[in-house]
């Protein structure tokens, strides 16, 4: 079920970026997932359960999704990002040992799973904490207007094409002088 949902989450989250931002939508994810903590620890029946269980998914799909895309835009320009994201995995397993441990541990001391799902509001609140330290980029007026223009469905194949070429003569020769930079500070053996 959590997994089915978490498409539908990736969908809305992704819409949600596009318009706000990546940054100011994952500070948002975080809160709701305050939420569900505490409307998690309150739930009694199996029909809540079902429900909570379904608002899981839905966040947690566009949490997964949102932060992978969000860390790729944060990296430096290199050509080495398996590094980064090997990193970026190997911290997401010691979170999850982490966060079991945590629970677990609350559990133990306290006898209720419960008080284990309130104790990860102080989680999610220091991530929202976090994702706010990250400093503000701004994109260029001409990239958020041509994805207005090319995704407009008022916008035929010409079109579209034209745009297509004119962002290729633009993009190419940037990715040209950034591919020279980053090849001239590999190794000689590499080249």
């Amino acid at each position: 079920l959590i997994q089915i949902v978490a498409i539908f989450g990736a969908i809305l989250t992704a819409r949600a970026s596009e318009r706000f931002g990546n940054i100011p939508v994952l500070i948002v994810i975080n809160f709701i997932w305050v939420g569900l903590c505490i409307i998690a620890f309150y739930t009694r029946t199996p029909t809540q359960f079902y429900y909570v269980a379904g608002f899981v998914g839905l966040v947690m799909g566009g949490l997964q999704s949102l932060s992978r895309s969000t860390y790729s835009k944060l990296l430096p320009k290199t050509l080495d990002t398996t590094s980064f994201f090997s990193f970026y995995e190997i911290t997401e397993k010691i979170g999850i040992v982490f966060g079991m441990i945590c629970f677990g541990l609350i559990d133990h001391i306290s006898g209720s799973m419960r008080n284990g799902i309130l104790f990860f509001i102080i989680f999610f609140i220091f991530g929202a904490l976090m994702l706010m330290r990250i400093p503000k980029v701004k994109t260029s007026n001409n990239y958020r207007w041509f994805n207005r223009f090319f995704r407009s469905k008022w916008v035929d194949a010409n079109q579209r094409i034209k745009m297509l070429q004119i962002a290729l003569q633009y993009t190419l020769p940037r990715m040209k002088q950034a591919t020279n930079e980053v090849s001239e500070d590999l190794p000689l053996f590499i080249k």
